[in-house]
């Protein structure tokens, strides 16, 4: 991670938003993503991206300091630069907690957050759905961040909440019948994907010196048996 301090700038008009954060990279793409979203918490910022579009703002950061001396520093560029897009003139500790809203602003936010929980349950506009497409097609995850990825899945295994969400998941779908095949075309899919080389060196690595548990061993015996046994496919289909 690297703190320090960022300015989200309109170079159309020269107003900038002064902000700071202990991990810069990630900050400015948690900015970015709620804009193009429409639904950044800053109201003067998010309409200023709304009017003049995603081209007339870049993310510039200002400089890297020591966690402890983010705020000190943010202050220095919000007196010094007077950012107009910022709502607060005083670096907080905690963003915007001590700012006083009037009542009209208390009861706007309210009424907006009536009836609203969570996203559990909610699902996206096809609309919405189109433009998260949109915005990620061509997108490719360095080999940094791929690295950053797998170390961080490291020895994690699903919690025995997470497997009964993913069983309940499923209860219902209908296993492949015996005698199924795959199209032509999603053959010819299978057979253009290829792991690199990299990632083959990847799991043969992972898999050295790995030894299979008693129980697991007779639960891949007996699975191969009900696969290879004459009409075994289609009793497991029936079984499952």
């Amino acid at each position: 991670m690297v703190a320090g301090i960022y300015a989200v700038q309109n170079t159309l008009t020269g107003e900038q938003y002064i902000g700071s954060s202990i991990d810069l990279p990630r900050r400015m793409r948690e900015h970015r993503m709620r804009l193009r979203g429409g639904r950044h918490t800053n109201r003067v910022l998010q309409s200023a991206w709304t009017a003049d579009g995603e081209a007339a703002f870049r993310f510039v950061e200002l400089m890297y300091t020591k966690q402890e001396d983010l705020r000190a520093f943010e202050q220095v560029y919000l007196d010094l630069m007077a950012p107009t897009y910022n709502v607060a003139a005083v670096a907080l500790p905690n963003g915007l907690r001590g700012i006083k809203r009037s009542a009209a602003t208390r009861a706007r936010m309210s009424a907006a957050q009536k009836g609203k929980r969570n996203r559990l349950g909610m699902h996206n506009s096809e609309q919405w759905k189109q433009h998260m497409s949109a915005l990620m097609k061509g997108r490719v995850i360095s080999p940094e961040t791929r690295e950053k990825l797998r170390q961080a899945n490291l020895g994690k295994t699903p919690s025995a909440e997470t497997r009964a969400k993913i069983s309940a998941a499923n209860v219902g779908r209908a296993p492949r019948p015996a005698g199924w095949h795959h199209t032509e075309e999603a053959k010819l899919k299978i057979r253009a994907h290829r792991h690199s080389a990299e990632t083959r060196e990847r799991i043969r690595l992972a898999g050295v010196g790995r030894v299979l548990s008693g129980e697991s061993k007779e639960r891949i015996r007996l699975s191969t048996i009900k696969s290879w046994r004459p009409g075994g496919k289609r009793r497991r289909a029936q079984e499952e």
